[in-house]
């Protein structure tokens, strides 16, 4: 059922707009702008006290519009349950048909959603989690009515600040959102979504949990359109024979927390379990308490035995004192040399030596190694030449005398007895070079340890200094499961030793080829601009044309090519492919003057020609 309002469906504020236009003036929604026609329309009336305005968002389970709540003059976010795989609205129906076949896998998943939302709605306010007001059935299906909650998401708050939060101000924002989701488990609930895009900050500076959803919306291979956050997953979530509970969030909070400190988001689970990359917080942000990282990669165990089980244990494990000490190198890069003992105290120096010092110091190593052979054995040798000498005195007195001149000839000793074989091997050393003229073989260049750069960004591995000892071939490829700029592929395998120089090949994300367009409904072109980079969708050749139904500044569409696109449409953009958004430059100025003269000409006045 429609009712009549003078509130906008795309803000619920009064309608602020010009004169004969129905435009928005605070948001820029058009009154009679097109809808999807499977979704409730704009002004359908529910429950007889909420007002449905546009259409937010949809996902395998259902629908968010925003909505005003006319009992409480609020407005509202509503929640429909409506899986598409399931059921179906016809156009300008309000009503839900349910597929013959599925209609006992339907009320199955209805009961979980409304059991879901009434849960949510009887636990206290003050948690921090997107409070449920109603759950009501009408349209032979449920809505869940939320709190409209002001704030970005997390992931958007993150890109804002660079990628990274210290751990001093993490633990300030997650303290109250790790009690908010005990209590949320105590009530019986798993949320299985958990990401930096289901965390919001509010505008009161607080990380407030939304989007819950039922167990098959977030478990892979159901029978509707499961939403599984790659990356953030636990790996139970893409078996639906395998268990879930508390420790699935465990899985999912610890992951956030890894993006939030590290800025990488860790590999999909699926590709852990065939080759686990993941790399400990404190070894890519060496800020991070040793306590911390170690929780973290507990929460992140791939055997479900093995993780952490509740959210209390993970608080334990982030805050207590570990005996965990992170090794001291840089980006996990390791030099080949020999092991020595170095005396601080004598050298007046204290701390671990640079790459560049270790190197020198290996190569004084070789020299101060020869010196120290070369006393012993010269020692050995006088002791043995003595003897030699002792023995040939006994057996030859003529040699104390003088005796005869062949007596004292080089070929005296051989002639009496040829000096041992030791005395031979010795004359060598005599040889060595000088400390002074150091040499060092081409055998003995310094060898570096290939790090693991998998599920690291490119653009950061290419700039450290660290990795200066590797020419990188880097291969951009599109892919549906890893982050534009994320490395997924190393041609040498992290833990090879190789000389400076060597070349390794790095296949890079472009990130997935097919892309959802945002909504640009209601929308201003600086702030679209924006919402496309978030999206990493390239924009540009911005159209500004004149309209009567959208007003100034505000995007009326999108094309890729010669082709319009519209809002929530899959588009495939190519890499360099950019999308041109037209914007409004307000009502054509000379149709509004030519409409003021056709008002005021009496021959054009078509009541005075019926006189």
């Amino acid at each position: 059922m429609k009712k009549e309002t003078s509130l906008c469906m795309g803000c619920m504020a009064e309608m602020k707009n010009a004169e004969n236009t129905k435009i928005c003036a605070v948001c820029g929604y058009a009154e009679n702008g097109v809808f999807l026609s499977s979704y409730l329309a704009p002004k359908t009336f529910l429950a007889e006290r909420y007002i449905v305005g546009k259409l937010i968002s949809y996902n395998g389970e259902g629908a968010y519009y925003i909505a005003y709540d006319t009992a409480n003059e609020v407005k509202v976010t509503i929640r429909e349950f409506m899986p598409d795989t399931l059921c179906g609205r016809g156009k300008g129906e309000e009503a839900i048909e349910v597929n013959q076949q599925f209609v006992a896998l339907y009320k199955t998943y209805l009961s979980e959603f409304i059991e879901l939302n009434r849960s949510l709605m009887g636990i206290g306010r003050s948690i921090q989690v997107q409070r449920v007001s109603d759950v009501f059935t009408e349209n032979n299906t449920a809505y869940a009515v939320y709190e409209y909650i002001t704030g970005i998401s997390l992931k958007s708050y993150l890109s804002n600040l660079g990628g990274v939060l210290p751990w001093e101000q993490v633990k300030e924002l997650f303290t109250p959102l790790f009690t908010t989701l005990n209590i949320v488990h105590s009530a019986g609930i798993v949320h299985r979504g958990i990401g930096p895009s289901t965390i919001l900050f509010n505008d009161k500076s607080e990380l407030v949990l939304i989007n819950f959803g039922i167990t098959a919306a977030r478990t892979y291979g159901s029978e509707i359109n499961y939403e599984v956050f790659t990356g953030y997953a636990a790996p139970e979530q893409y078996n639906s024979k395998e268990r879930q509970g508390s420790c699935t969030d465990v899985y999912s909070v610890s992951a956030v927390l890894h993006k939030v400190l590290t800025g990488q988001m860790p590999p999909n689970a699926v590709a852990r379990k065939e080759d686990d990359h993941l790399t400990e917080p404190a070894l890519i942000n060496r800020n991070i308490p040793p306590s911390v990282s170690s929780a973290i990669m507990k929460g992140l165990e791939l055997d479900i035995d093995a993780r952490t089980q509740t959210v209390d244990e993970l608080i334990r494990g982030l805050f207590e004192a570990s005996p965990l000490k992170v090794p001291d190198t840089t980006n996990e890069i390791l030099i080949k040399k020999p092991v020595r003992k170095i005396d601080f105290e004598e050298q007046g120096q204290t701390g671990r030596k640079s790459n560049s010092q270790g190197r020198s110091s290996a190569r004084n190593y070789g020299r101060v190694s020869r010196t120290s052979y070369i006393l012993p054995i010269t020692g050995i040798v006088v002791l043995l030449v003595a003897i030699i000498g002792f023995m040939a005195v006994m057996f030859n007195p003529d040699l104390i005398t003088g005796g005869n001149e062949p007596a004292v000839t080089d070929n005296r000793g051989s002639a009496a007895m040829p000096p041992p074989q030791e005395v031979i091997h010795a004359r060598p050393v005599t040889q060595a070079p000088e400390p002074s003229e150091p040499t060092q073989p081409e055998s003995n260049e310094p060898l570096y340890t290939i790090p693991d750069f998998l599920e690291r960004r490119f653009e950061l591995i290419q700039t450290n200094v660290s990795f200066e000892f590797l020419v990188f071939n880097p291969v951009y490829e599109f892919s549906y499961e890893h982050d534009e700029g994320v490395i997924y592929e190393q041609d040498i395998e992290a833990g090879t030793d190789v000389i400076s120089g060597t070349e390794i090949m790095l296949r890079v994300s472009l990130g997935p080829a097919m892309v959802e367009l945002p909504v640009y409904a209601g929308v201003k072109l600086s702030d679209f601009e924006r919402i496309l980079s978030d999206a990493k969708i390239k924009y540009g050749n911005n159209i500004g044309e004149y309209s009567d139904e959208v007003a100034e500044g505000f995007v009326i569409r999108c094309s890729v090519g010669d082709n319009d696109v519209y809002a929530g449409s899959i588009i495939n953009i190519e890499r360099g492919e950019i999308v041109t958004v037209y914007y409004s430059l307000g009502v054509d100025p000379d149709s509004l003057a030519v409409e003021t003269i056709e008002d005021t000409n009496p021959e054009l006045d078509e009541n005075d020609d019926d006189e």
